[in-house]
């Protein structure tokens, strides 16, 4: 709170600093930033007393005396009428030379209209004329600190102070605002402190010192010193700064309590409604979020931020259409509005509206290489990245300032030097002890699916296994079957509702030497948590395909092929390269009925490998048809027909499963040439999202006469989809993010997948893995020209394709990528490795850390 005086009768006002308010940079993280310029109303203030002070005439029944000069101009001033009352005064000035209160009036009008070096003069002619007068001297030290002369401020504000003046606790409390500015930090605490002292019933000078214990991450003291400001005087700006600080220090419950608390004191109040918005859309509770974001719009519609916050939220409902429309009232209220052209631009993919998408890419490129430049947070998401066409060290770059800034926001909540205590490394542990954090064990999560048969399959006689989850019970099976196999199953949600730091205490308490994060940068992941290091060895892997650019998480869970040597620099995390697949997945514990009795070991087995055209001696003319019959004896096994899905008998289907947002018009181009150059054949597509696929018709329409070739299908439940999956005759996979639990989908259908793979970034090289640990090299297309003629040759060739499927086929159940127990086994090396590796460093065997190799 800057103090500025009133008039002759030297009492003073104060107003208030910018609040440190919510602003929010895109999906999920935000925080608070003083802004300090000004608002639109104090800058249209500012032009009409300008305009104002610009009539400089004093009526003629004002008066001629002194005192009748001064009664008038301010009774003009209280009213507002700028113009005569700065008339007024100069004229008073005039008929007394010897009085200074004129002059203080003059000075406080230009100030008020922005004229600050007119402003200073008016002052100084008011501290000449008064040098023993505390509030000539005050006034103008405000006026040196907005002009940015701090030094000279500080001075003027210590000659105020030895004259004694009775509100010296508003001097010393805008004495610390000048300190802060000059970074003296041990004398803005201290100024704060006289100046409670003097008053310690100011409100304003809490509010001021828990701003500075924000600004410098001291949340604790700025809560405290908010709740002193509120409990004083619950003013509605007090209140939100409050509410920020307690969501800063993880405090969520509290701080929802105090936003709603804001509300129900100050209901047309839209930036409670914003900021209660923010806090919920960070907690996923979208459709609460939106309601207080269309609360805010309604009642101040001129604010961009908002439109783009309810953008957001909206667009997390799928109501993409309606996204665009709020993001277009975004840039026309602020054409230059980074995060709303981001997420419009992240939107548009969504929905495979490509129009432009080229120039579109460099623009917010450019945006962000910008922003990174200049140490501000990103617009765009670390996870939204990795399915743009752009480099592995830009999305380095990106993952590093959002895992800076997570680090940040965690340190924010605990005390300076805070520090997890870490389990000993000597004596060495009976068992290493290890835990799993998710937010993604619900039902039809693929990671879910992945890593189901995980926690049955640990060595418990060596280890220790703790499943930490991070989001509440969704009661479905695929939950309750987590709960039932981890050997430890905590549910950290009801310490999350208190604060992060509670939560990350409960997992410290369990004393875990090793954590592993299986979320990244998706959604809930809660990346803060593992800024607080409440392990030892902090690793990631299985939920995220690529850096987390975390100096806080060590290593990463990858494997040579989708992380090759070549492609080391794009990531800051040492690898833990996996045997085979880093991507695990429990498909064969889950669906070991799916495969028909010939591909699993059976009694019938060794009698139906007698007429398999791979294991007895068939005459080539003869292996196309007996190839069709076991089709046919699978699809009836399985219970599935072409016809169910309105797939075409007598034709080649091609097939893509991923979600519409990884197609690009390059990759698109590729399927039109395959289609032409194989004219008996149509592709298969899944919807998703539902709103996609009309954008993605319209491509075809224009393309040419594809529209009846381009067949659609809505999602399905896991197994339903596993068994359907396997009518397609070949998987074309997507370039830029390619198919991942997706692909282990289709490969254990039976569908042979073909990957365009290149080195644009991890993401893209993952079903490349899939296919080399499966013995599918062939499949793999080292460009897209290669990519292409593999498709063609494998459409055009019956016998070719049916012999790799049932190669496929024959394949599984041995493979080492179904092999989730061997899976468990190669880790379990990995996980001793890093134990010995940080025991070694811990007792100076060891000098750096280290990427580790398991051995095929």
């Amino acid at each position: 709170w800057i103090g500025r005086s009133c008039s002759l009768c030297g009492s003073w006002r104060r107003r208030r600093r910018k609040y440190p308010w919510h602003r929010q940079l895109s999906s999920s993280y935000h925080m608070g930033v003083p802004v300090p310029t000004l608002g639109l109303s104090s800058v249209l203030c500012a032009v009409v007393l300008t305009l104002a002070l610009a009539r400089n005439e004093c009526p003629e029944h004002a008066g001629d005396g002194y005192d009748e000069l001064m009664e008038y101009a301010r009774s003009r001033k209280e009213a507002s009428d700028a113009s005569e009352a700065m008339a007024c005064f100069k004229k008073a000035a005039e008929a007394d030379r010897r009085r200074p209160e004129p002059w203080l009036n003059v000075g406080e009008l230009y100030k008020l209209a922005g004229r600050l070096e007119e402003a200073e003069v008016a002052l100084r002619k008011c501290v000449s004329l008064g040098p023993t007068w505390p509030l000539a001297h005050f006034n103008l030290a405000n006026v040196l600190k907005d002009l940015d002369r701090n030094e000279e401020s500080l001075a003027a504000y210590q000659e105020a102070l030895e004259l004694d003046p009775p509100f010296k606790a508003a001097i010393f409390n805008n004495m610390a605002l000048v300190h802060g500015t000059l970074n003296q930090n041990d004398l803005v605490i201290a100024s704060y402190e006289k100046a409670m002292r003097i008053d310690p019933r100011v409100p304003e000078t809490h509010n001021n010192l828990a701003s500075y214990y924000q600004a410098v991450g001291d949340m604790t003291n700025a809560v405290k010193h908010y709740k002193q400001a509120v409990q004083l005087k619950p003013d509605k700006g007090f209140l939100l700064n409050l509410a920020y600080a307690l969501g800063a220090k993880g405090e969520t419950a509290e701080s929802l309590k105090v936003y709603m608390k804001t509300i129900e004191m100050f209901p047309d109040y839209a930036l409670a409604y914003y900021n209660l918005g923010t806090s919920l859309m960070g907690e996923e509770r979208y459709a609460e979020s939106e309601y207080c974001y269309r609360w805010a719009v309604k009642l101040d519609g001129t604010r961009a931020d908002y439109y783009n916050n309810l953008a957001t939220v909206v667009g997390a409902s799928g109501a993409t259409h309606e996204v665009m429309e709020i993001y277009d009232i975004v840039l026309r209220l602020h054409p230059g509005h980074e995060t709303a052209y981001c997420n419009m631009y992240h939107t548009k993919h969504e929905i495979c509206d490509w129009s432009n998408v080229d120039s579109h890419l460099k623009k917010v490129v450019a945006i962000v290489n910008r922003q990174l430049k200049e140490g501000r947070v990103p617009t765009v998401r670390a996870f939204h990245a990795l399915a743009y066409a752009v480099s592995a060290d830009f999305v380095r770059r990106l993952s590093e300032a959002w895992s800076s800034l997570a680090e940040k926001e965690a340190l924010m909540m605990v005390p300076k030097n805070f520090a997890f205590p870490m389990p000993p490394t000597s004596p060495a542990p009976r068992r290493i002890r290890v835990g799993y954090t998710s937010s993604d064990l619900k039902k039809q999560h693929p990671v879910a699916h992945l890593v189901l048969s995980m926690f049955l399959l640990h060595d418990l006689l060596s280890f220790e296994v703790f499943c930490f989850a991070l989001s509440p019970s969704d009661s479905s099976e695929i939950r309750l079957q987590v709960e039932r196999g981890a050997q430890h199953f905590i549910d950290l949600t009801p310490a999350l509702s208190k604060s992060l730091v509670a939560a990350a205490e409960e997992v410290n308490r369990h004393k875990p030497h090793i954590l592993i994060n299986l979320n990244g940068y998706t959604n809930g992941g809660r990346l803060e948590m593992y800024a607080l290091r409440p392990a030892p060895i902090q690793v990631h892997g299985i939920g995220y395909p690529g850096t987390l650019g975390a100096t806080y998480v060590g290593h990463m869970i990858t494997d040579r092929i989708s992380s090759p040597p070549e492609a080391v620099e794009g990531y800051t995390e040492h690898l833990v390269l996996m045997p085979n697949s880093y991507l695990m997945n429990s498909l064969k514990n889950s669906y070991p009925h799916l495969l028909h009795p010939r591909y699993r070991p059976s009694e019938e087995r060794n009698e139906l490998l007698k007429t398999d055209p791979l294991h007895s001696k068939v005459q080539q003319d003869g292996e196309v048809k007996a190839y069709r019959r076991l089709e046919m004896e699978t699809a009836v096994f399985v219970g599935v027909q072409r016809d169910d899905w309105d797939l075409p008998n007598k034709k080649v289907v091609y097939a893509c499963f991923n979600t519409l947002i990884k197609l690009r018009p390059r990759i698109l181009k590729r399927w039109k040439r395959i289609l032409d150059r194989v004219p008996n054949s149509v592709i298969w597509l899944l919807r998703a999202p539902q709103v996609a696929e009309e954008k993605v018709m319209q491509w075809w329409r224009e393309a040419g006469d594809y529209e009846e070739r381009i067949i659609f299908t809505g999602t399905a439940a896991k197994e339903e989809h596993v068994k359907r999956a396997g009518l397609a005759d070949i998987f074309l996979d997507t370039d830029i993010y390619g198919a991942h639990s997706t692909g282990t989908d289709a490969l254990w259908a039976g569908l042979p997948l073909l990957s365009p793979t290149h080195l644009l970034g991890m993401a893209s090289r993952v079903s490349a893995s899939l296919l080399s640990t499966i013995g599918l090299e062939e499949m793999i297309g080292r460009t897209l020209d290669e990519y292409e003629n593999l498709a063609v040759a494998l459409g055009r060739n019956p016998r070719k394709l049916l012999e790799i499927r049932h190669r496929l086929r024959h394949e599984r159940w041995n493979s080492s990528l179904f092999d989730t127990r061997r899976w468990m086994e190669d880790w379990e090396k990995g996980i001793t490795m890093l134990w010995s590796a940080y025991v070694g460093r811990a007792e100076g065997m060891i000098h750096r850390n280290m990427h580790v190799v398991l051995a095929r």
